[in-house]
């Protein structure tokens, strides 16, 4: 009986030493074609920084996480903003999971010099709000 139960021991820890294993050997396999590690993040095209996460059951799943700013490449997670420049951009997910940069406004558009040559030559700015 005491055989039995440690051969039972025995084989259960040699069960979950082997899903451990799978689980650290299993990859994300990106449709780029090629295959990233747990945690392991990558530039997807210039625009998207991607990551692989894999679970404890072995399943994997590749996530956008952050935008790349096309001029400085700045990394700018999602849901976060970051002035660079003059410009502010915004890293955000739309309802359907889709991740898009925004140019959420410019700091040239609100400085005073710009707001009196757009009145002085355009004519068509109404007073700004400075």
């Amino acid at each position: 009986m005491a055989n039995s139960m440690l051969l039972l021991l025995v084989g259960a820890v040699a069960v979950l030493l082997a899903a451990k294993q799978s689980n650290a050997e299993a990859m994300c396999q990106h449709s780029d074609g090629n295959s990233y590690r747990n945690g392991e993040e990558w530039t997807q095209g210039r625009s998207f920084i991607m990551r692989c996460t894999v679970s404890n059951g072995g399943n994997w799943k590749t996530e956008v996480v952050a935008c790349i700013e096309p001029m400085s490449e700045s990394r700018i997670p999602i849901g976060q903003s970051r002035v660079i420049g003059n410009d502010e951009w915004k890293c955000q997910m739309n309802s359907g999971g889709a991740v898009t940069l925004v140019q959420v406004s410019s700091l040239l558009i609100h400085t005073p010099a710009i707001h009196l040559h757009r009145r002085k030559y355009l004519g068509n700015e109404p007073e700004c709000q400075v």
